[in-house]
């Protein structure tokens, strides 16, 4: 079953009292009796299983329980009940302690129980006021979070921990409800979007599942609509004379054991997604009128526009000035500002003060400087990564923001300078993603939602997916056979738009003096004994997005033609694709299994051409050359051909990954051309005097 959308906000009340109704998963099936006594308890312990039943897990999830009751409000009270069954030693080793995450400023979590079921019989009770409160780890991001953490006895082989909490709020802080002010202590419970709840549920997990059960309860004049993905979950609706009471529910779900690259636990396992909002576009208006009073402009954030714009002339070029100071200058680094945290965006002017903010913050500062240059400009939420499904719950991870292409904007920009939605009517732009960019949206956001949020009020849109050309990377260079099987030569690697950007990072992150040692493994992947003669490094060049960096290796490969009586056999070196790095060429190393059963994750399309002429040895001519190859399917192509010009040779080969994902079907072609571009390099040239 792909997906079952149920939207009850007229059904419900066509509904009369006690009525239940079964939705969604097309199964029937009756609803799970919670485990009231520790005998139901130890009989469900019994029938998730032993490790033989659970192969290849080292424990089991045998009860993952969920109850929400919702207030008017929107305030959701969540009780959990948890049952987890250590099958083998190493499972043991991941669960030496309970943690519990949660943010003071937002949502809290009570731990009401732990209890030890030993494989013998015995329970034990785990004292609760061995329980720490501690700061969470963090990197990059510093807005206070904390965990709670509980330590566990060691466990063995059937043993199992079960544990209840309970918790209400919501993890990531938004605003401090500005229609509310004055509001009590339990106001920061309540969800931005005062009076409507949301979730995501995915029946999947890194272990295996014995029983997934999530039920929650709204009030009768709050229905929910919900949608079922990626396979079936059973589904309940009842309607009481107060409530509204929606079950959801799957046993026996294995464990998910995401092959390399693949597709996030989201996108591929059976997934609940439910929201009481009945529209994208009530939830785009939201998003504006929540954050429209953080695009104030002050002096200094005028003066630098002012600064920024001189001498620019058209929209292209002031739009990209603006969107790269911001991307270049505002490090990404999150800092707590209170109340306001989360998918509030900072003000412009704390943002522009302190030089810091994450993707919110690098949004918001972006719009006000557009709003400052005359432009008409609104923040967006997107999903980076993984899908956004129909139903408008919260599933976004992204900020970015969204020119309108009103008379503000003088002349439309070429379709290759930017992404547009809606019919043009939107020109999409992201200061996080392009660091050290010539584009102003990556294409690693191709076929990603988002939505505007607009006074208007947005639907929920689409990227379209940038053609493979667009993101070409060409290796180009000169060759000549030396006496002795020496060969020397050099190349250039340049790239356009993404495959640029990647480059660029590759060069940034290595440090000047650790580029040698790069470009030593690039000419390394052509001959083990080849050596880097000289190479560019232009720092500052990496910086100026206005035209492709310059890069250029000289090499030397020591015996690496063969002479064998009249004729000389080599391969041209181009042929071994000297630069492998996944980010800059992702395909490289991601065909290693026959097939697949998940999607390959590539996040952008690529081209990549090798072209190389190459001088040959006084008296020699060619005898023979490698039949041209050309593959071509959905996934991907490639074209490479030998051929001689004049007095040299030239070898030329173009390689295409076309799909940001490619599905399990279309693998197999995917796997084709990249074994075929791995084995270019033991196609010999035979040259003869």
């Amino acid at each position: 079953m792909g997906k079952h959308r149920v939207s009850l906000f007229k059904s419900v009340a066509c509904l009369g009292f006690g009525i239940m109704v079964a939705l969604g998963s097309g199964l029937c099936a009756q609803e799970p009796v919670d485990p009231g006594t520790d005998a139901e308890v130890r009989a469900l312990l019994a029938a998730a299983g032993t490790a033989t039943d659970n192969p290849g897990a080292g424990s089991v999830i045998v009860l993952d329980r969920t109850r929400v009751q919702v207030e008017k409000s929107g305030l959701g009270h969540i009780n959990k009940h948890y049952l987890v069954k250590v099958l083998t030693d190493k499972g043991a080793l991941k669960y030496t302690r309970l943690r519990f995450d949660y943010d003071p400023q937002s949502n809290v979590v009570n731990v009401k129980s732990v209890r030890i079921f030993r494989a013998g019989g015995a329970v034990k009770e785990v004292p609760l006021q061995t329980m720490v409160d501690l700061p969470q780890p963090q990197r990059g991001i510093f807005w206070g979070p904390r965990m709670k953490l509980v330590p566990l006895p060691r466990l063995l082989p059937g043993d199992a921990i079960e544990y209840r909490y309970y918790t209400k709020g919501f993890i990531i802080a938004y605003l401090r409800d500005q229609d509310n002010p004055g509001g009590t202590d339990e106001d920061r419970f309540i969800p931005p979007m005062r009076g409507h709840y949301y979730d995501i549920v995915a029946f999947g997990a890194p272990e295996p599942i014995h029983r997934k059960h999530y039920t929650v309860e709204t009030l009768r004049e709050v229905p929910l609509q919900y949608e079922v993905c990626n396979g079936p979950v059973h589904a309940m609706a009842r309607v009481t004379d107060k409530a509204n009471i929606y079950s959801f529910w799957r046993e026996r779900i294995p464990a998910f054991r995401p092959e390399p690259r693949a597709a996030r636990l989201n996108d591929q396992v059976a997934k609940v997604v439910m929201a009481t909002v009945p529209d994208w576009k009530e939830k785009s208006r939201w998003f504006y009128k929540v954050n429209e009073p953080q695009f104030k402009a002050d002096d200094a954030i005028k003066a630098k526009v002012a600064e920024l714009l001189e001498g620019k002339e058209n929209d292209r070029d002031r739009i990209a000035a603006l969107v790269h100071w911001c991307a270049n200058e505002i490090r990404y680094a999150g800092i707590n500002m209170g109340k306001g945290e989360g998918y509030t965006l900072h003000p412009s002017t704390m943002t522009f003060q302190d030089r810091c903010g994450v993707c919110k913050d690098k949004a918001g500062i972006a719009v006000t400087m557009l709003r400052v240059a005359g432009y008409t400009v609104y923040p967006a939420l997107t999903m980076a990564g993984e899908r956004v499904e129909n139903i408008p719950a919260d599933q976004f991870n992204h900020c970015v923001l969204a020119v309108r292409m009103d008379d503000r904007v003088k002349e439309k920009p070429a379709p290759s300078t930017g992404v547009f939605l809606d019919g043009g009517r939107w020109w999409l732009l992201d200061p996080t993603w392009v660091v050290f960019s010539p584009e102003l949206w990556s294409s690693a956001e191709s076929e990603q939602h988002v939505v505007i949020g607009s006074p208007e009020g947005e639907d929920l849109m689409v990227t379209p997916l940038r053609p493979a050309s667009h993101n070409r990377i060409v290796i180009e260079g000169t060759s000549a056979l030396k006496p002795g099987g020496l060969v020397e030569g050099a190349f250039t690697v340049t790239g356009a738009h993404y495959a640029d950007q990647r480059l660029r990072r590759f060069l940034v992150h290595a440090g000047a003096p650790d580029r040698r040692s790069r470009f030593e493994k690039w000419v390394g992947n052509i001959s083990l004994e080849g050596e880097v003669v000289s190479f560019t490094d232009d720092y500052a060049a990496l910086q100026d997005v206005t035209r492709p960096v310059p890069l250029t290796i000289k090499y030397r490969l020591p015996e690496t033609w063969l002479a064998v009586g009249k004729q000389i056999r080599f391969s041209p070196p181009l042929s071994s694709h000297p630069v492998r790095e996944q980010g800059i060429v992702p395909y490289w190393g991601r065909a290693g299994s026959a097939t697949r059963s998940q999607p390959l994750c590539l996040w952008a399309t690529r081209e990549v051409v090798l072209r190389e002429r190459i001088a040959l040895p006084a008296g020699y001519k060619v005898k023979r050359v490698p039949k041209a190859v050309k593959i071509s399917n959905p996934a991907a192509s490639l074209h490479a051909d030998w051929r001689q010009e004049g007095d040299g040779l030239v070898f030329e080969a173009t390689v295409s990954s076309l799909m940001r994902t490619v599905p399990p079907e279309q693998y197999p072609g995917f796997k084709e051309v990249v074994d075929a571009v791995m084995t270019l390099a033991a196609k010999e040239i035979v040259l003869e005097r």
